[in-house]
């Protein structure tokens, strides 16, 4: 077949894709919505009415912060609008669950009765769905069988730290780290320390902030995948509300653990908050979001005192250390933005190609930072800055 008669194809691996997604998907989270059949939410793992849950208790308590307009010369997005405001963040619990199995290669979290733990997977439905199709995918019946059918059984406490996202450096801070939290109120309460299940060699910025943040490594387990039979599970739940799952899955992450884990960490490293650096986060080493003028922006950005940074070529470490001593951060959206939870009284500008996500901007301003954003011309998957409006961006939100 000719290249040109190959380009004129369909892309039929796009299109199942996108089938799956706006017709499979959708109607499988709706289903299980809608009936509440297969699924333990929230409110069941809270329940005393549930067979399986042997316990469940709140700690902390309920958390209102406001997420200020971002600062900047351009209209809001949709996106954005619907985050702006007085928001609370529900009161954290921990919940005790026994005889649990956990399948596949992404933990899929099954109890007795055939009913999946949505705060798992992220605690979303949709994800769970994902979730369900991979591990049957992968040769795994997706349904609770006991101990009996189990190549591992572990007697508990254990937690599992495990999912479709644990190696994902966003989600790991966002979505993992903070349940340590929940841990330490299961140990104030009981006095164990549960074990934590890990995925397989997990990378060193993954163990390292695991450590720092108060879990020792003679606590943690690698998950050997197949079928492990759990005794007893220890759920903490999500530190973050998450909302329209089937579609966005935008999250807005608790200020609270954040600041909890950002001291911690930072203690760790010896990093000592200041305001000396501006930060200009590169992403050359990705395959999506890059700047295609970039050396035009970074003049623009030195005569503003930033500098150029590959994260990617940091230690964790450095990383902390960089945005604990920084006073403003520019760069595209992604993952190395999460470091400005590190930060003490950050400006933070982030850069848009063709979408948006307003991620970013709930940590930051839930932290109390500054925010501000720039639309740009997307380029393939990359993008295009318009310098003379950056230049008039950091004018408005620096000086």
């Amino acid at each position: 077949m000719s290249p040109g008669v190959r380009s004129a194809l369909p892309d039929l691996g796009a299109l199942a894709r996108s089938g799956y997604r706006t017709v499979v998907r959708r109607g499988a989270v709706r289903a299980l919505e809608t009936t509440g059949w297969f699924l333990l939410a929230r409110s069941d793992l809270q329940s005393s009415a549930t067979a399986c849950v042997t316990e469940s208790f709140q700690y902390d308590g309920a958390e209102t912060f406001d997420c200020q307009p971002p600062v900047g010369v351009q209209p809001l997005p949709g996106k954005f609008e619907t985050e702006v405001g007085t928001r609370t963040m529900p009161t954290p619990f921990v919940s005790v669950l026994r005889d649990v199995d956990l399948v596949g290669k992404w933990g899929l979290t099954v109890a007795p009765e055939q009913q999946y733990i949505v705060e798992e997977a992220e605690g979303s439905v949709g994800r769970l769905t994902d979730t369900v199709v991979r591990t049957v995918g992968h040769g795994h019946l997706p349904l609770h069988r006991g101990p009996g059918r189990a190549s591992t059984t572990l007697p508990g406490p254990v937690a599992s730290f495990v999912g479709r996202f644990d190696d994902e450096f966003f989600h790991w801070f966002t979505d993992y780290l903070p349940r340590v939290l929940g841990l330490e109120a299961y140990e104030r309460r009981t006095g164990e320390k549960p074990a934590v299940l890990l995925p397989p060699d997990p990378p060193a910025w993954l163990t390292n902030s695991l450590a720092w943040a108060g879990v020792e490594d003679n606590r943690w387990i690698t998950y050997p995948s197949g079928r492990v039979h759990v005794d007893e599970l220890v759920v903490p739940s999500m530190r973050r509300h998450a909302y329209d799952d089937d579609l966005k899955g935008w999250s807005i992450v608790s200020p609270a653990a954040l600041r909890e884990l950002r001291d911690r960490i930072r203690d760790a490293v010896g990093a000592t908050p200041s305001s000396d650096e501006r930060v200009y986060v590169s992403r050359e080493d990705s395959d999506s979001r890059r700047v295609v003028n970039e050396d035009a922006v970074l003049d623009a950005l030195r005569d503003r005192g930033f500098e150029r940074h590959v994260l990617s070529e940091y230690s964790l470490a450095e990383q902390v250390e960089l945005f604990a001593g920084a006073d403003a951060v520019v760069g595209p959206h992604g993952a190395g933005l999460v470091n400005t939870m590190y930060g003490d009284d950050l400006t933070v500008v982030e850069l848009f190609g063709d979408t948006v996500n307003p991620c970013y901007y709930s940590i930051v301003t839930g932290l109390g930072y500054d925010y501000s954003y720039l639309r740009c011309e997307p380029s393939g998957a990359d993008m295009r800055v318009d310098v003379d409006a950056l230049k008039e961006l950091l004018a408005e939100v620096l000086d």
